[in-house]
């Protein structure tokens, strides 16, 4: 009788040992990793191992240890986050009992809120630094305005296109913060791409008479009519994760925060297609141009899907024929990002229409020696008043110079060809999956690639 209550004792203490369950009578661990922990390593949100005994005594000694261990380790981590001290504009601090922020009406009220409140709790909270965040970045990291100079230093081949506007947006970051260490807050972040999307448009009077440092102060103060400001932030927040980005690479920094912030910037408006009729309409309408940018930039895009900078940059070396399959195509090289180098057949209505012809009439260098913006206003001033093409096409997506691209792409999925094809014509980036390390599009057929944009069903009529 005594031998069974103490066996069903046992049985009842061993299913309440905490962080421990059993299989085949033996004893496992089970514990949910602090969300901290996991963020410095790589543990998984539940870790479970086994314990290798079927001892309930062994089993609450070994997981006592084990949750032990966690909480040291948890403490060790969050004793390098103590020195944080500002956060958001608050005084904070992490330690193991959770984290903690205390509002005042001065930074004096709240260091002495965190001083009492430490002195109470100083033995579950171990020491704790009181010096804030911003001093402690004022004595060890630069400055903003100082690390944007080195990093002019190390841009390179940038184009001066791209030199202009990594200036001009830069200019607003140090506009509100150059002065401050690099360590910015993402709420400052916030502020600065506020302030972005806030921009008047430079093109457009009276802004175009501005000074940089004008339109900014406009900005800032949200003086800017809404019809008035850029259509899109998202340029600004490339250059400046870039920025960040470079700052980490050199150790300065570990985190972005531009990559934390909470603000979402416009984007701009959705870039529409055009149907087939209104490229009918464009490509009859340039084949009798004489001006030969007039004539065989549209006519380029309309076949390729180039981008406009693309276009711009080619050269005549970038005309070339394939020896071994005899393919004329133009070699993409000066682009956009690495998947956007690529090999691009010449459509056969190209070759038909003379464009070997036009190549060779050139002397070497640029194919087409226009400005940056020369494409996107013909296409405003002339092309779009001429073919008689909308603003928008049926979906409400704006339709401009750029909707080439989209036409193309969509012309070519629509034939069903794999991924990897429209990649290799298109030079978008990878759409993930498995073989999407395993595709080299410098290694398919280019007589493939030709079959499909022989495929685009327009071409232009030569009449009168």
């Amino acid at each position: 009788m005594l031998q069974n209550v103490l066996q069903n004792e046992l049985k009842k203490s061993s299913k309440h040992i905490p962080y421990t369950y059993q299989r085949n009578g033996i004893y496992y661990f089970r514990y949910r990793v602090p969300k901290v922990i996991q963020q410095a390593t790589n543990l998984p949100p539940i870790l479970r191992q086994s314990l290798k005994t079927k001892s309930p005594i062994e089993a609450k000694k070994q997981a006592r240890i084990s949750v032990d261990l966690f909480f040291n380790l948890q403490e060790i981590i969050m004793a390098k986050k103590r020195h944080s001290a500002i956060t958001q504009g608050l005084i904070s601090f992490s330690s193991s009992l959770g984290e903690f922020r205390f509002e005042g009406s001065s930074l004096e009220e709240e260091s002495k809120a965190v001083s009492e409140f430490v002195d109470k709790n100083s033995g579950r909270l171990g020491a704790v630094s009181l010096k804030t965040r911003k001093e402690q970045a004022s004595e060890t990291l630069p400055q903003v305005c100082d690390m944007w100079e080195r990093w002019q230093q190390t841009w390179g081949d940038l184009t001066d296109k791209e030199s202009k506007a990594r200036v001009r947006y830069m200019d607003i970051l140090l506009h509100l913060f150059g002065k401050h260490p690099v360590d910015i807050t993402a709420k400052q972040a916030d502020e600065v791409m506020r302030v972005v999307d806030a921009m008047p448009k430079s093109n457009i009077n009276p802004y175009c008479k501005w000074s940089q440092a004008e339109r900014v102060e406009a900005a800032v103060k949200g003086i800017i009519p809404e019809g008035h400001r850029v259509s899109s932030a998202k340029h600004a927040l490339k250059v400046y994760q870039g920025f960040y980005r470079w700052l980490k690479t050199e150790h300065i920094i570990d985190t972005s925060p531009f990559n934390d912030r909470r603000y979402q910037i416009k984007k701009g408006g959705v870039r529409g297609a055009f149907n087939i009729e209104q490229v009918q309409r464009i490509l009859d309408f340039s084949v009798k141009c004489k001006d030969p940018n007039k004539k065989w930039m549209p006519l380029v895009m309309a076949y390729t899907g180039m981008r406009n900078g693309e276009l711009q940059r080619l050269t005549k070396s970038d005309i070339r024929c394939c020896k071994a399959t005899m393919v004329w195509y133009i070699q993409v090289t000066d682009s956009k990002t690495v998947a956007s180098s690529r090999r691009v057949p010449i459509a056969q209505a190209l070759l038909d229409l003379g464009f070997l012809a036009f190549i060779e009439s050139l002397d070497e260098g640029k194919i087409f020696s226009v400005s940056d913006k020369w494409l996107t206003r013909y296409y405003s001033g002339i092309l779009k008043k001429n073919c008689m093409l909308p603003a928008e096409d049926l979906q409400g997506a704006k339709l401009s110079v750029y909707s080439f691209r989209h036409t193309v792409t969509s012309l070519i999925r629509s034939t069903g060809v794999n991924v990897a094809i429209s990649t290799a014509i298109m030079g978008h980036s990878s759409e993930g999956g498995t073989h999407a390390g395993y595709t080299h599009v410098e290694l398919l057929c280019l007589q493939k690639l030709k079959q499909v944009i022989d495929s685009i069903p327009y071409r232009p009529k030569l009449g009168d």
